[in-house]
């Protein structure tokens, strides 16, 4: 290799070293958690809560459900998290915030168990082997007129729900109904969802 070769390796990976640690990508601790991450995801599971496969620590987290102040304990199967915290190198994470946001909610209008399929408010909710149901069995036994809260992945364009979770309400929780999670937009009287 030529002298001149040699020195721009060496200067390439005293740049590229320098340049790593300044970013943060170098680390005395490779078990020091990596700060500042943020997990979405469906839980699918306790212990801690688990998003993203990543087992949280939630006992110090703050946790929100549509806005609300809550415990861990109003964290259920199914639901779509976003988990902020940190994650160690050993995949193990400490959450620092929890927030979830029902996707829709409102009165069952109509139900095609056939297709694994129901309606809300004219919104179609799809269902799969994954979704969990609490309150029913499956698509099949959802009445006409009961009240659900759904979770899941949200295609406004479409006005789709593809489920993770599907609760049927008490008659006295029902009432507030929610499409497709938090406005966005005020404009003139019309809310933008």
């Amino acid at each position: 290799m030529s002298p001149f070769l040699k020195r721009l390796a060496a200067g390439l990976c005293v740049a590229s070293s320098a340049l790593l640690t300044a970013c943060g990508g170098g680390s005395a601790d490779p078990s020091a958690p990596e700060p500042g991450v943020v997990y979405q995801g469906t839980i699918s599971g306790f212990g801690s809560v688990i998003v993203g496969g990543v087992h949280f620590d939630d006992s110090a987290a703050q946790v929100t459900v549509d806005d609300a102040a809550a415990g861990a304990g109003a964290l259920k199967l199914g639901m779509q998290a976003q988990v902020s915290g940190s994650v160690a190198a050993d995949g193990s994470g400490v959450a620092a915030a929890v927030t979830v946001e029902t996707s829709l909610r409102g009165p069952v209008g109509s139900v095609d168990a056939a297709a694994s399929r129901f309606t809300v408010r004219g919104i179609s909710v799809q269902t799969d082997a994954e979704t969990v149901f609490e309150g029913a069995s499956g698509v099949a036994t959802l009445s006409v007129g009961s009240w659900v809260e759904v979770h899941g992945a949200v295609d406004a364009a479409r006005r789709t729900v593809q489920a993770t979770r599907v609760e049927v309400l008490p008659p006295e929780e029902a009432g507030r109904i929610v499409l497709f999670g938090r406005s966005e937009t005020l404009v003139t009287n019309e809310w933008l969802l």
